[in-house]
């Protein structure tokens, strides 16, 4: 494999290697950039694909990227629909070059090599775009969008779906009491919390306010329940204070799974996560209930 790797001179003189990425150009999740910084990265919609595709034709494990010394190699991984590169079907090992396109199913992707400060600009642009600005979770538009090809994905493959809403517990007594830079905080910290709580495949969002949408691929009932309980003892344990007072930092939490057929929708499954959730704050609010 020869090095394709594009280079530029910077004013110091020195000579800098561009770097590769992946840019979804066609598909739900057009503009999203990703990095090649590993030697091997599965594409594909499973939930534990490198680079995950949750797209109408893409198999679970569809392809390979290959990366040896920033040349980009890759191959098929006897995908249902097969891969496609510049329009010609592949059936070994193909290496792309620099605005090379890659087809697998409805998503088309673009090989580009990009300076670090490009890259930076591009990411930094598709987080404006589908993330919420103080928490850095999804926002509302993402995670609805996730929520409809999580729907979708089940629907295929059937290998069930949860969902967790929590609700912060009287967080407006926290911005009166304390302003709303301390409720930032607030907010900030129990986010950072649950991330380290979830796995890679769950998705959490915020749909507004102090309200936040946790989505659990390949999951039922019994163990989303035990994740929001273990979620809802977490945010009770923070321990945040402001000047010398302990802020009183507590969420009620409602969970559900797909169930018939008839549930299998995304308004329907929303529906009915925020009637849990509703539940569990006339339940007397820091407490889990399931549905």
């Amino acid at each position: 494999m020869t090095d394709r790797t594009a280079s530029v001179r910077a004013k110091s003189g020195q000579t800098t290697r561009r770097m590769p990425c992946l840019v979804v150009v066609q598909g739900v999740e057009a503009g999203k950039v990703v990095a090649l910084a590993s030697r091997s990265l599965v594409i594909g919609s499973a939930s534990a694909a490198d680079i995950r595709l949750e797209e109408r034709g893409v198999s679970r494990r569809h392809v390979r990227v290959l990366l040896r010394k920033h040349v980009v190699g890759v191959e098929d991984l006897g995908s249902t629909n097969g891969s496609w590169v510049n329009g010609q079907r592949i059936s070994k090992t193909t290496l792309l070059k620099d605005g090379d396109s890659l087809q697998l199913g409805v998503c088309r992707l673009a090989l580009r090599f990009q300076d670090p400060q490009e890259k930076a600009v591009l990411l930094r642009l598709y987080e404006r775009a589908t993330r919420d600005f103080l928490t850095g979770l999804l926002n509302r538009a993402s995670l609805e969008e996730r929520l409809g090809r999580e729907v979708q994905r089940h629907l295929r493959y059937d290998r069930g779906l949860a969902l967790i809403q929590f609700d912060l517990d009287h967080f407006k007594r926290i911005n009166d009491g304390f302003g709303h830079e301390v409720g930032d905080r607030v907010l900030k910290a129990v986010c950072s919390a649950v991330k380290t709580r979830l796995r890679r495949s769950d998705c959490c969002g915020r749909m507004g306010g102090e309200e936040f949408l946790v989505l659990m691929p390949e999951t039922d009932l019994g163990r989303a329940g035990a994740v929001a309980e273990d979620l809802r003892r977490c945010v009770a344990g923070l321990g945040l204070v402001a000047g010398n007072k302990r802020l009183p930092v507590s969420a009620s939490f409602g969970v559900v799974a797909s169930g018939g057929e008839d549930t299998l929708h995304p308004g329907v499954l929303t529906r009915a996560v925020d009637k849990a959730c509703y539940m569990a704050k006339e339940k007397g609010r820091d407490c889990v209930v399931c549905l």
